[in-house]
């Protein structure tokens, strides 16, 4: 409700607060910039009421949702997919990190599993996937992610924008951070190979997600 009032309403400003009982996470992140900031039209709409640990979040889903939390941490740090998982202790640990926003970027990314296994076949049983379906995978995973982020409010760079956020690891933070432009919001064959690893990674790890948390 509150993204969808008369633009008037946010080009001037106003507080509005949104009552919601489920998840804060798309308000939190329209809303997150310094009140002296007037970057996003979003930043005066304000979510209140939420439960942080809501009812319908049951411990498989928030513990696959911990699991891609930590294929992408490893990825980060050692370039590749993790071949086990951590003991719980410390995925929960790295999970209570995040912020709730990140949180349920993550669990996204895990509901939209069975998704996709279904539309290759895979309806239960041991996953084990081949080249061939992670690549295809990989596409849909980063088409959700694209409209995760388009619905969060990101846009992607104009080429001028581009050139600044590649020119500088501290610009493209800026821009991703602040002003919720994204260089990677784009067909996934314009992606440079160093994204699209990332939306490997993350599919080659669904075996590790589904067999781990069965």
């Amino acid at each position: 409700m509150g993204l969808y009032l008369p633009d008037d309403v946010y080009d001037e400003n106003i507080p509005v607060f949104v009552r919601q009982e489920t998840s804060s996470a798309l308000l939190n992140m329209l809303n997150s910039k310094k009140k002296d900031e007037a970057i996003h039209k979003y930043s005066h709409v304000f979510p209140f009421g939420m439960l942080d640990n809501c009812y319908d979040l049951d411990k498989k889903s928030r513990r696959e949702g911990q699991i891609i939390n930590y294929i992408y941490d490893f990825k980060n740090k050692y370039g590749n997919v993790p071949q086990s998982c951590p003991p719980d202790n410390e995925l929960k640990d790295s999970w209570n990190k995040l912020s709730v926003s990140l949180q349920w970027s993550n669990l996204y990314s895990a509901y939209s599993i069975s998704p996709k296994l279904r539309s290759i076949g895979i309806t239960d049983g041991y996953v084990k996937l081949d080249n061939d379906q992670i690549t295809l995978l990989a596409e849909v995973e980063h088409n959700r992610w694209n409209m995760e982020k388009l619905l969060l409010g990101f846009r992607k760079p104009t080429a001028e924008e581009e050139e600044l956020i590649y020119g500088s690891k501290e610009m493209g933070d800026i821009f991703k951070k602040k002003r919720f432009v994204h260089p990677d919001i784009r067909p996934y064959d314009e992606l440079k190979e160093s994204s699209k690893a990332y939306d490997r990674c993350i599919t080659a790890g669904i075996p590790l997600v589904v067999n781990n948390n069965t």
